[in-house]
């Protein structure tokens, strides 16, 4: 999911239900901030955000998950990634 500020209104979210969907939105838009899910149908565990980084080395990237992994968390933070 893709937030873009909306003329200081609020916000305007884009959803990509596949990692490459939203790899190439990524290129082709600009975007605020990037939620990540860490289960998508082409992508599985924190390499899907490590993907986002490597696409987009100046937006924040916030991943919501369940998971409860310091390891993980710690990976992500080295990677400028939040982990919520």
């Amino acid at each position: 999911m893709f937030l873009n500020e909306t003329e200081g209104h609020g916000f305007s979210l884009h959803l990509a239900d596949r990692l490459s969907k939203g790899l190439t939105d990524l290129q082709e838009q600009n975007f605020d901030v990037v939620l990540v899910d860490l289960d998508l149908p082409d992508s599985h565990g924190i390499e899907t955000a490590f993907a986002v980084r490597k696409h987009s080395e100046r937006i924040p990237i916030i991943v919501l998950t369940g998971f409860d992994d310091e390891e993980l968390a710690t990976k992500a933070l080295q990677m400028d990634i939040q982990i919520i």
